[in-house]
């Protein structure tokens, strides 16, 4: 099929349900541009940290990726999908799941579609209705990707990190200290732009 269903290939497992919490939570304080931009700033610097300098011998020389690309890329499919800061938390805990595989290494040449399919994975958990990969390739106004390609995407990286979707509260809290912690380290200042999700960690522990 062109594209898959929210559902079908990913069933509906406890990160669903904990998306849901996050997101109804974060419907409760509205983000604002500033604070997406903070998130997906840390983000990147995480993804850069994640990411093997080494280019293979033989691969096509690309045009060097930067923290700056990672943002902007991250923030264009969060802007045109809607999707909420919890997704891109999703997003790069598989991504470090992905990069714990010893036959994977996320480089400079396949970032992007590493980053494109762990959106697509988190997104198909987050929503109750269908999300399409049609959908991303409209928000990226892709025009050299067949959609078939990202459903190839999506397959080989959910076998890479051996189809394990399910997040807990905890771990989106754990991550959200490291970014904090990398954002401070990089950039000199102290951020907290995921408060209500350390809030509704230490109730969960406290219950």
């Amino acid at each position: 099929g062109a594209g898959e269903r929210c559902g079908g290939r990913l069933p509906k497992n406890k990160s669903f349900a904990v998306l849901h919490q996050l997101r109804a939570r974060e419907a409760e304080q509205p983000q604002t541009e500033a604070s997406r931009s903070l998130v997906c700033e840390a983000c990147a610097m995480h993804l850069e940290a994640m990411t093997k300098a080494e280019i293979p011998a033989g691969s096509p020389q690309p045009h060097v990726s930067t923290r700056a690309e990672m943002k902007e890329y991250i923030e264009t499919i969060c802007r045109q999908l809607n999707l909420p800061n919890s997704c891109i938390i999703a997003m790069v805990t598989y991504l470090e799941r992905l990069v714990a595989n010893d036959n994977f290494e996320l480089t400079r040449l396949n970032w992007q579609p590493s980053v494109l399919s762990g959106f697509v994975v988190a997104a198909k958990l987050c929503f109750d209705e269908p999300v399409w990969n049609e959908d991303f390739l409209r928000a990226l106004k892709i025009s050299n990707v067949q959609v078939g390609q990202i459903s190839r995407w999506e397959i080989n990286f959910l076998k890479l990190i051996s189809f394990e979707t399910n997040i807990e509260l905890s771990d989106y809290a754990s991550l959200c200290f490291r970014l904090q912690e990398r954002y401070l380290r990089t950039r000199g200042e102290k951020v907290q732009f995921f408060t209500f999700l350390m809030n509704a960690c230490s109730a969960a522990k406290a219950g």
